[in-house]
């Protein structure tokens, strides 16, 4: 009986069947021992050699053939017995295919052109609808999110973050899809656009999965000081053509690509900067530059896809490197990218940063220590204890009266000449006003400070210069009353903190919370020593 023999891409298993027991059309087949899926198109398969055709046991029963699910399309080369196969404890190893050196810059520029004239009009329609399906799909998951949100205004969080998750997944499954249909039509001359898009659309999770590990490797290369980035790139470049090439995924892809191009990385790599300065080159003419871009493109596909046809013949048969560690190797590389530059950043410039910072990071304490003035008696050495009340809990500092009391305190600077309290006034004092639903003002010394906004809702934040306050004591006095607004559902507050600060210096020299509900007026001493800011 006349028999066809077929070989597994990925492990060199042959196994023998009947010309009556093939199958009709191409199919996708499954090896039996590395469980690897493959083309096996019966038109291409060749006849097993008469000397070793395996002979039936007794019984006549025949070679169990390979299993083969459903039908379906695929654009993969078919399989051949020099097909290329892992193997995880041996280094690359090469052997010649017919082609021993890559095609010249100036000959892969003209037969790309001549291949892209012949098929302008597939590429084009398929990079157009390339950008529809990166495009349209989050576009709709925001609109969708959109309109829902303004019919629930309710649950408006919840519907935007998962509006964000729907359109992220959406978009990146559209740009697989599409780009995909661009790598598989660039590399197969035979796809129409239906077929382009139906043998992506087979592929389209493990070619998802190979584009994020290629960019995330790169990435990470390039966060390791740039010069790894562009080692891999050239490495790992072609792993998207090796899954549409033979069905080779996952890492496997990314470590086929790096062995293609083992011994020839510097003449890949100038081949794809010289292709990617001509794509720069378009871009950058004026106008016209965007819309020669679209043309550009299908065209650099098709460049890149015979430098890949060129690498994978010069290179002939490939034994590549593909244990857990071999995969795992790169990902830990591209990984320590991402963690040893912001390590690096912050152990270089933390402490800088934390100290721009630390004026807006500064909070209330129960007890304020400054620098006594001179004369002071206080007892306690060189140093002055000034009292700061907590929250809600008035001190012998503070004194409170209602707004009706029409109490007034008393100002010790306003009897004192005005040029002597301008020479007087400290520099360097920020004072920091947080008020949300209350209404009112801020006095010190007896001049206001700032008036309140009394909008429902809306939390205001005054940051003013200080220059009511004066060396020793100071009276800060806050006039407050909630806003009566139904709209106003916020908790009233206000936050007043006074501080020092002079660049490299930093004291809180008074912070105080007010919560009441209702109408009141509260003073604070604040005691501003004389040599504030002298060393």
């Amino acid at each position: 009986m006349d028999q066809l023999r077929v070989i597994c891409p990925h492990c060199q298993l042959a196994k023998d069947i009947r010309r009556d027991q093939a199958p009709k059309q191409p199919v996708t087949a499954t090896c039996p021992r590395c469980k690897g899926k493959f083309l096996l198109d019966p038109a291409k398969l060749a006849a097993a050699p008469a000397s070793s055709s395996p002979q039936p046991p007794a019984g006549g029963a025949a070679p169990p053939p390979l299993r083969q699910p459903p039908p379906a399309p695929s654009s993969s080369t078919p399989s051949r017995p020099n097909a290329s196969r892992p193997n995880p404890s041996r280094p690359a190893q090469h052997s010649r295919g017919q082609r021993a050196e890559l095609r010249g810059i100036g000959e892969l520029l003209r037969d790309a052109w001549t291949v892209f004239q012949s098929r302008f009009a597939t590429l084009f329609i398929i990079y157009l609808l390339f950008l529809l399906a990166a495009a349209a799909a989050p576009v709709a998951a925001g609109a969708l999110g959109f309109a829902l949100a303004a019919a629930l205004p309710s649950a408006k969080g919840a519907v935007v973050t998962l509006s964000s998750v729907i359109g992220l997944a959406a978009g990146v499954l559209g740009f697989s899809w599409g780009w995909g249909a661009c790598v598989a039509a660039s590399l197969d001359e035979t796809l129409d656009t239906r077929a382009a898009f139906a043998v992506a659309r087979e592929k389209l999770l493990p070619f998802a999965l190979v584009s994020f590990l290629v960019g995330f490797i790169i990435t990470g290369g390039y966060l390791l000081f740039v010069i790894p980035g562009i080692i891999f790139s050239v490495w790992f470049f072609f792993a998207n053509f090796v899954i549409f090439d033979d069905d080779t995924r996952g890492m496997s892809a990314l470590l086929k690509s790096k062995a293609y191009t083992a011994g020839r990385w510097f003449d890949v790599f100038l081949r794809l900067v010289v292709i990617w300065a001509c794509l720069a080159v378009v871009g950058a003419i004026p106008v016209v530059g965007l819309l020669l871009t679209l043309v550009a493109i299908p065209y650099t596909m098709v460049y890149q896809a015979l430098l890949f046809k060129d690498l994978k013949e010069a290179a002939g048969e490939v034994i590549y490197p593909c244990g857990f560690g071999d995969s795992a190797r790169w990902v830990g590389l591209a990984v320590l990218g991402y963690v040893a530059v912001p390590a690096i950043l912050l152990a270089t410039f933390g402490a800088a940063l934390y100290k721009n910072l630390s004026p807006l990071m500064g909070g209330g304490v129960p007890a304020i220590t400054l620098p006594a003035t001179a004369g002071s008696g206080s007892g306690d050495g060189d140093f002055r204890v000034i009292p700061v009340p907590t929250q809600g809990e008035p001190s012998g500092s503070i004194s409170v009266s209602p707004v009706e009391s029409g109490s007034s305190p008393s100002f010790p600077s306003s009897s004192q000449p005005a040029e002597q309290n301008q020479a007087r006034h400290p520099e360097h004092i920020h004072v920091f006003i947080y008020s949300v639903n209350y209404g009112g003002k801020v006095e010190a010394n007896g001049s206001t400070v700032k008036e309140l906004g009394t909008e429902p809702n809306m939390q205001y934040n005054y940051n003013e210069n200080g220059e009511e306050l004066v060396f020793g004591r100071n009276s800060i006095t806050v006039n407050y009353e909630p806003v009566k607004d139904p709209a106003a559902t916020m908790e009233p507050r206000l936050h007043l903190k006074i501080s020092y600060w002079n660049g490299s210096d930093k004291r809180v020299l008074g912070d105080w919370e007010i919560k009441e509900t209702t109408p009141g007026r509260k003073t604070f001493d604040l005691e501003i020593p004389e040599n504030l800011g002298k060393s």
